[in-house]
């Protein structure tokens, strides 16, 4: 990573602002005499706790320079506490502490010792005390800590301790560590913190001890000054600690600008050790009692690793702290940018999507697919067994034949069959309770008078028998009260969904119900005595999936269908009016209602069991129609072909598009239309997803918008074998408010990508490892995204949430 890529942040109140944020014009004043009452600076000096040491603070001048006289001088306490009261003054402060010889000394985190240091360890760290005009004293926090030194140095190198040069010297260090280095308080990483200390105070800990990691370990820089440091220090830990906090004080080398231009800022060789110390020092029970764990992966580690490899490399670029006006340009149109997708993020979480797109459009979609699609098919193979129910009635009762079973029909995963006695009035009869196995009692019609009832099946898997006993088999079972005086206009129904298999015990075949007994009627349409359709109002049975479990608990339907019959064997219902339900298992009302338009046309052509290729080419659903969940409306034409069929017999589409709009529901129930255009998918070897159309956010521009992903074939390995996965490729555009963004990226085991291009020169690529983003405007660095801190971090310091 280059130094120049964490360019430094907006971060003034370093030394301009109070430690507890607030506002400043960025000026550092001589001091002034306020009206009202004093201020009283108080912190810590720490590399550990500096205890019985001497913090002084001095003014610093309106020319950067630090007076002489002292405003205030107190001792610290065992835990590197002071409190300094400044009375009225106001204006810029430097805060000095010095060693007390024979008093002073520092808690070394790395071995859990005091250590006494050499007579000349000095911390500065500087900060701005702003007027306090209010009735009470004013308490402000400043921290003292090698960190603050490395600020003091860089502003001081830079030309002196003015106000620009001290916000710069903030900004590099707040970037360089993640936390403010004189507003955070450094706790002690070898005790465990307050209750409500932050995430930042806790890191600014395990960086303090990771100076004393340093301290305790050979260096790992080549910079021969700290080299002959430590070397000089012999075993004298004391002196080792002043060896790594100069070592870290003076990590970013400042050059003065050509012609009096601004100073550029690079860090230097001192900076190499410091990631390696801070994972040790984390990871260290007895060092880290923070909670605030820093691993060798993380943010801050991955961070400081990557500036010491440039360093090392010799690759490490300068920061840059006066920007053009063309770099303005470029971060205004970074910032539109990122505003824009923001925005339409917020839109998407808030308004009556307050589930989100994820949720809502997911929730929605998972129906559509998963249940529209399965009752329209259903549906059509009831209708088909309703008019086999009436042909063989119709050809047994006028002795046509005298078989009571259906012969094997071309197109159909199952039959009927004539049966005598008494109508049902339950599947099973006293021993049909749900999930209660029984033996069905039914007998087949002995003669045309004696016929009553018929009963019809769709079947899903083999047959169980003596000869296959681990078979089992799922049936939705319709009985058709044939013999009623109201049939063929009404003829009454009941339904069921069940389970067969074969009873070892008893060696019988055994039934058991999954469902309840459902009912309805049936109206058949003659013409020329043969049946071309069948209306149905009632209730029907859902399928199960391939693990065994229902699809729902029931299908409420009414609807009325024409049926023929296409050279292939496949049969093609069309529906012109009606509707669908869907009530799940556990539910006592539809979950999905599906309305048919008058309109349109509703069309189902089913393969039969066979599955001969002939039909499964013909198979396809074709709805005109309204369809609704409780998360949302879709209303269009929905098209779903190229289909294969499972081992249950169940239909899945290789090929759907749905052209029309759909809504989502929010929390609130509000159904917003937010799509309209064409959603368009294909299942197979290399499957593709489209849509393109347009979408309505709350309070946001309309957006048009493009997008297709789509399966690349998996890559071969060097044994000619083929990865775990397949890539997926994503491409697309959208277009709001006079602006057009180019979208590409794929998805692999090796990694993802994504790029974002919009049309005023913004381009994002992303890698997907979570290492920093580089934003770009007509090939210009003018930003980088901190995924794992989340903020964006522009060319002029200043930084924003990526939220």
């Amino acid at each position: 990573m280059k130094l120049r890529a964490i360019a430094p942040i907006l971060f003034t109140a370093t030394t301009l602002l109070s430690a507890c944020g607030g506002g400043s014009d960025g000026i550092v004043t001589a001091p002034v005499v306020p009206v009202g009452s004093g201020t009283s600076l108080s912190g810590l000096a720490s590399k550990g706790p500096l205890k019985n040491a001497m913090v002084t603070a001095f003014a610093i001048g309106a020319d950067g320079s630090v007076g002489s006289t002292k405003l205030a001088e107190k001792e610290t306490d065992d835990t590197g506490a002071y409190t300094l009261d400044l009375g009225t003054y106001s204006g810029a402060v430097q805060l000095v502490v010095a060693v007390i010889p024979g008093r002073t000394l520092s808690k070394d985190e790395a071995t859990g010792q005091d250590v006494s240091l050499p007579a000349d360890f000095r911390l500065r760290a500087n900060t701005t005390v702003p007027a306090n005009t209010g009735a009470t004293s004013a308490i402000q926090s400043a921290s003292i800590t090698p960190f603050t030194e490395l600020a003091n140095q860089i502003a001081l190198d830079s030309g002196g301790l003015n106000a620009a040069n001290l916000a710069s010297a903030s900004k590099v260090v707040f970037d360089l560590i993640g936390v403010d280095p004189v507003a955070t308080k450094p706790l002690d990483a070898t005790v465990a913190p307050p209750a409500n200390a932050s995430d930042a105070e806790k890191r600014y800990a395990l960086f303090n001890a990771a100076v004393s990691a340093m301290a305790n370990s050979a260096p790992t820089t080549t910079d021969a000054t700290t080299l002959a440091c430590f070397t000089a220090a012999a075993a004298d830990k004391g002196k080792k600690i002043k060896c790594a906090t100069d070592q870290i004080a003076k990590s970013v080398t400042v050059t003065a600008g050509a012609g009096g231009g601004a100073a550029t800022l690079v860090a230097n060789h001192k900076l190499v050790g410091l990631g390696a110390a801070l994972v040790m020092a984390s990871t260290d029970e007895a060092i880290n009692k923070t909670g605030h764990t820093v691993s060798a992966d993380s943010a801050d580690a991955k961070h400081l690793v990557a500036i010491e490899k440039d360093v090392v490399a010799g690759t490490i670029a300068p920061i840059k702290l006066v920007v053009t006006t063309e770099e303005s340009s470029d971060i205004i149109k970074a910032r539109q940018f990122f505003s824009r997708l923001r925005s339409n993020a917020a839109a998407l979480a808030s308004g009556p999507l307050e589930t989100g797109l994820a949720d809502g459009v997911k929730a929605f979609g998972d129906s559509v697919r998963g249940e529209a699609l399965a009752v329209a098919s259903d549906t059509s193979k009831v209708v088909h067994m309703a008019v086999i129910a009436s042909d063989l009635w119709s050809h047994y009762k006028s002795g046509a034949t005298s078989n009571v079973n259906s012969p094997p029909i071309f197109g159909f995963p199952g039959g009927c069959t004539v049966y005598q006695g008494d109508f049902p009035t339950r599947f099973g009869g006293d021993a049909g309770e749900a999930l209660q196995p029984y033996v069905p009692t039914s007998v087949d019609a002995t003669s045309a008078v004696k016929a009553s009832w018929v009963g019809c099946s769709v079947n899903q898997g083999s047959t169980p028998s003596a000869t296959n006993k681990l078979a089992i088999q799922y049936q939705r079972t319709v009985l058709f009260n044939m013999a009623a005086t109201t049939a063929p206009a009404t003829v009454p129904y009941l339904a069921m969904a069940r389970k067969r298999y074969w009873d070892a015990p008893t060696g019988v075949r055994t039934n058991q119900n999954l469902i309840a007994t459902l009912s309805g009627v049936i109206g058949y349409t003659l013409t020329n005595q043969v049946v071309t359709g069948a209306k149905i109002i009632g209730d029907l049975p859902a399928p199960v999936k391939p693990n065994g479990s229902l699809m729902a608990a029931r299908y409420p339907v009414n609807v009325d269908g024409l049926l023929t019959q296409l050279p292939s064997g496949a049969v093609k219902a069309t529906f012109a009016s009606g509707s669908l339900g869907v009530v799940p298992v556990g539910a006592s009302v539809a979950s999905l209602t599906l309305n048919l338009s008058p309109g349109g046309v509703t069309e189902v052509v089913l393969p039969g069991a066979d599955s001969s290729a002939a039909q499964v080419a013909d198979a396809k659903l074709h709805i005109a129609a309204s369809i609704k969940t409780a998360k949302g409306e879709l209303t269009g034409m929905l098209v779903a072909d190229r289909f294969t069929v499972d081992r249950f017999g169940n239909l899945q589409p290789g090929h759907a598009k749905f052209t029309g709009s759909i809504a989502a529901a929010g929390s609130s129930g509000t159904v917003a239309t937010f799509f309209s255009g064409a959603l368009e998918g294909t299942n197979g070897a290399l499957p593709v997803v489209s849509f393109e159309g347009t979408l309505t956010l709350p309070n946001r521009p309309v957006l048009t918008l493009s997008l297709s992903v789509s399966q690349t074939a998996a890559a071969a390995t060097a044994t000619g074998t083929t990865t775990a996965s397949a890539a997926y490729t994503l491409t697309g555009r959208y277009a709001q408010d006079a602006v057009t963004v180019q979208i590409s990226g794929t998805n692999a085991a090796t990694g993802n990508s994504l790029t974002l291009a919009d049309s005023s020169g913004v381009s994002v690529s992303t890698a997907g490892n979570g290492t920093p983003i580089n934003v770009l405007v007509s090939g210009r660095q003018t930003a980088r995204i901190d995924q794992q801190r989340g903020r964006i971090v522009y060319g002029d310091g200043s930084f924003e949430s990526l939220n």
